[in-house]
Order: C-alpha cells, then sequence, then structure tokens
C-alpha cells in the first residue's frame, strides 16, 4: 500500500487565522485599491468610447460634427469620477447631474424634447472582476505571511 500523512499543527493554524482576522477587520485599503482601479477603468472608458464590456458607444451628434469624441468635449463627465471606500465597501461613481442620463439614456430638455441614447461608462467588466479577485488574493496572501 502506497500512502501519505500529512500532520497540521494546530497552534501554527490558528496563529494564521488570528493574524487573518486581525487584518481582516479594516478592509478599507483593499477597498481603496479597488476604487482607484475601477476609476482607471472607467476612465479608459471615456477614453476608448466603449462601455465596460467593450461595446463601443453610439457616436454623438456632436462628436461626428466636431470629430471629436464622444462625452469627452469638455471631460468634466470623465474628469468627475470619484470612488470612496470604506471598511466595508467601495463605491465610484460622479454628482454631474446630467450622468445619469448619458448612463442610461432617455428624454431630457426643457421645452424641446431630445433623445439621449444611453452610454454606460461605469460598470464593472469581466477584466475588473479579475483585477478585484487579484487585489484580495494579493491581500489574504499578505495577510497569512
Amino acid at each position: 500500500m502506497v500512502g501519505y500523512s500529512i500532520k497540521i499543527d494546530g497552534k501554527e493554524v490558528q496563529k494564521t487565522f488570528r493574524k487573518l482576522r486581525k487584518k481582516a477587520e479594516n478592509l478599507k485599503p483593499v477597498f481603496d485599491n479597488i476604487g482607484s482601479m475601477l476609476e482607471s477603468s472607467t476612465i479608459h472608458n471615456f477614453e476608448a468610447g466603449t462601455n465596460p464590456d467593450g461595446k463601443p458607444w453610439k457616436h454623438s451628434l456632436r462628436a461626428k460634427k466636431t470629430d471629436g469624441k464622444t462625452l469627452v468635449d469638455t471631460s468634466r463627465l470623465m474628469d468627475s469620477i470619484v470612488s470612496r471606500a470604506s471598511s466595508e465597501s467601495v463605491e465610484v461613481g460622479t454628482n454631474a447631474i446630467y450622468a445619469a442620463i448619458h448612463q442610461m439614456g432617455g428624454k431630457c430638455g426643457k421645452g424641446r424634447k431630445v433623445n439621449i441614447t444611453a452610454r454606460p461608462f461605469l460598470g464593472v467588466s469581466a477584466d475588473d472582476k479579475r483585477e478585484i479577485s487579484d487585489i484580495f488574493r494579493f491581500f489574504l496572501k499578505g495577510a497569512m505571511a
């Protein structure tokens, strides 16, 4: 018969779990890191003219007329992207009043109504999800060292 045995030192396992529990009491640094990464990813969406999944936005009339980029006339919306992290979560967004109509689309305007095409710029892509996993993995690896 061929076999093997594994001996686990309970004291070392407990020590590792204590370190991990202590490190996990404040996840703000992890969420700060994730927030910064998602800010960069969102800015990339503006620069590439795509939604978070990489689908190109429909070109705006202004961008067509000026040979410019959609949603990047003054860069005010793109420059307003911020993240806010706590020890429990992270939020990424903007306080620009007109952001929602660009994100979700719809009718807007006073007097003459204009239909705005949705051009989502906020969201989490598959690549972002992988990077978030990597950030947590790196954190856990460091916590257990």
